[in-house]
């Protein structure tokens, strides 16, 4: 009996102390080699004025963890995001359409892969 304990309680040691090497845990944030461009659309067109903000390591909205000024790139709003690693961000668009003259935002989910070097994400927007 005291044999058959002691091999159970190496075995328990043994299976909980495992992990697999290749395991990687995604950390999102700043310190990563990918980059992030952030479009936002209105009734499918770009917007010309908004800030997009992201949180890392969430698939939903909340407090930002950085934000990134809008750059017109033909007249169109871009939000850029460098340096990222892999992991889970929410971006989330805030912003004016000085046509329709109206508030806008929206947001949406993004996993960064660790494949990922430039990604080009459109986020849709609506009126608020």
């Amino acid at each position: 009996m005291k044999r058959f304990l002691s091999v159970f309680a190496l075995f328990i040691i043994v299976a909980v102390g495992c992990k697999k090497d290749d395991e990687i845990i995604a950390t999102a944030g700043k310190g990563g080699k990918a980059i992030v461009r952030v479009k936002p659309l209105y009734n499918n067109q770009g917007i010309d004025s908004c800030v997009v903000y992201v949180s890392y390591n969430t698939n939903e909205p909340g407090l930002p963890n950085d934000s990134a000024v809008q750059r017109l790139n033909n007249t169109e709003a871009i939000g850029t995001f460098p340096g990222l690693r892999y992991g889970h961000y929410y971006f989330q668009v805030l912003g004016y359409d000085t046509m329709a003259k109206v508030r806008l935002r929206g947001g949406m989910a993004y996993e960064v892969s660790a494949e990922d070097s430039s990604v080009n994400l459109e986020v849709p927007v609506a009126v608020w």
